[in-house]
């Protein structure tokens, strides 16, 4: 593959943009068995962990390419596919209590209502702030960088889910394989994200795996992939070190309310925040093969591939697709709509190799345990977001956090200053100020549970000017 610019990349081989624009072991259910679905395809890396955390800096992250492949005008005749047994539904239920079984709050962020035609669906937009993206439920949403052999480094979307194994991710097959390029490498997995902080550590997987008929044909109806991640160096998964994991869901009807999570990274996004799309389904693809891909009103661009859409009823919150692919304009193609495979038979065999999937340690010091500094040692506090340099706005809002936590609840408590005024608690993760006039400095610092405190407090100087 070849990257011009933000664009994505044209084959002319294929059909539709791919967008890769892109708790505990005794609760876990496993899924029933499933009837003559095709075994998946596994390929184990064999990579060193830490020659891949080291491969992975924060400058190389920042540039991976949201990875593209081909558009052009769908067929308008429906292509046959290939037929997958029908099965009796079946959930795995998400894990970490009530936190985890929820979809979203708002986030603190403003939605956009995206108000579109009678042909098409409408949906909210929206991204997630700073503090929220660091608590559970969407702590299991990440980033999943890789390198395709030969072709370029990229980055694609994932979602922790709950795997027997307690380290198993799920996102789109075409992040974890290319016909051209084969399997991927160097893939590393980074859950919370925010503007290059990596609040979780960063997990090296081991295992990778597809579907067989994305891997021998590259069909979108089974456009899914999955990852299994090394433990750290305590021998601790990825889901006990977030609290949690979403369930997921096989066999289900169709007529749901997705909210659909990823890192969009093509104009007009940066690729630095999870982005959530909030819409019902729109429909299938006639287009596709069997079981036919669905539909949802969404923005997201390249970078959010491999995102997860959940949906939530009584019992929990499920991942029941993932972001696969758009068409191009112009009609009849809608480039409003995010395509997603159905998560049938074939998905849930899948779900249950990775799931079933042997992980193993990675050297190295491990990231602690949420809640803890795990090591003796101060947290580190950081703060997200806040005012700029120079600002005309009378109140001013502050996002922060710490490594090893975020809220008082995680054992961590936060104290906050502006200038010499009394320092304060602001343990929930967020503050306002009303300013005057001039110059401020604001300050943060955090102190673990074990009585650890930051010895350099993060703080963040501005200026007031007038206007506001």
């Amino acid at each position: 593959m070849s990257n011009a610019g933000a664009d994505p990349i044209v084959r002319a081989s294929r059909a539709v943009l791919v967008l890769a624009l892109a708790g505990a072991a005794c609760a876990f259910a496993p899924a029933t068995a499933v009837g003559s679905a095709e075994e998946p395809r596994r390929h184990v890396l064999g990579q060193d962990p830490e020659d891949v955390r080291d491969f992975w800096t924060r400058k190389r992250m920042r540039r991976a390419d949201p990875l593209g492949i081909a558009r052009r005008e769908p067929s308008r005749a429906p292509r046959p596919g290939s037929d997958e047994p029908g099965g009796p539904p079946a959930l795995i239920p998400p894990s970490g209590g009530p936190s985890a079984s929820r979809t979203m709050s708002g986030g603190g962020a403003s939605a956009t209502e995206t108000p579109l035609p009678a042909s098409h669906v409408a949906y909210s937009s929206y991204d997630v702030s700073a503090a929220e993206t660091l608590v559970l439920p969407n702590s299991l949403h990440g980033k999943f960088f890789f390198t395709l052999p030969g072709d370029g480094r990229y980055v694609c979307s994932a979602t922790v889910v709950n795997g027997a194994n307690q380290s198993t991710i799920l996102t789109a097959g075409h992040c974890v394989h290319d016909q051209t390029a084969g399997w991927a490498t160097e893939v590393l997995f980074v859950p919370g994200y925010r503007d290059g902080s990596t609040p979780y550590g960063s997990w090296v997987a081991k295992t990778v795996l597809s579907t067989a008929g994305w891997v021998s044909s590259e069909d979108f109806s089974h456009d899914v992939g999955a990852a299994v991640l090394y433990q750290n160096g305590s021998g601790v998964g990825v889901e006990d070190v977030l609290g949690g994991a979403r369930g997921v869901a096989f066999n289900q009807p169709r007529d749901q309310h997705f909210n659909s999570y990823g890192y969009p990274a093509a104009p007009p996004f940066d690729g630095g925040k999870l982005h959530v799309c909030e819409s019902d389904y729109g429909g299938d693809d006639p287009t596709s093969g069997n079981p036919k891909t669905m539909y949802i009103g969404c923005d997201m661009t390249g970078g959010s591939s491999g995102g997860g859409w959940v949906y939530e009823d009584a019992a929990g919150a499920y991942v029941n697709s993932v972001n696969s692919y758009k068409y191009l304009p112009p009609p009849p193609s809608n480039n409003e709509h995010m395509y997603g495979p159905y998560f049938g038979t074939t998905a849930q065999s899948l779900f249950n190799a990775a799931s079933s999937s042997a992980t193993g340690l990675a050297p190295g010091p491990p990231p602690p345990p949420a809640g803890s500094s795990g090591d003796g040692q101060p947290p580190q506090t950081k703060i997200f977001s806040g005012p700029k340099k120079r600002t005309k706005k009378r109140r001013v809002r502050f996002a922060f956090g710490a490594a090893e936590a975020v809220t008082a609840g995680d054992g961590v408590v936060f104290r906050c200053r502006l200038d010499s005024g009394r320092s304060r608690d602001c343990s929930k993760g967020r503050i306002s100020y009303r300013v005057s006039l001039g110059r401020h400095t604001f300050r943060v610092e955090a102190t673990d549970e074990a009585g650890n405190t930051d010895p350099t407090p993060a703080k963040r100087k501005f200026k007031r000017v007038r206007g506001g």
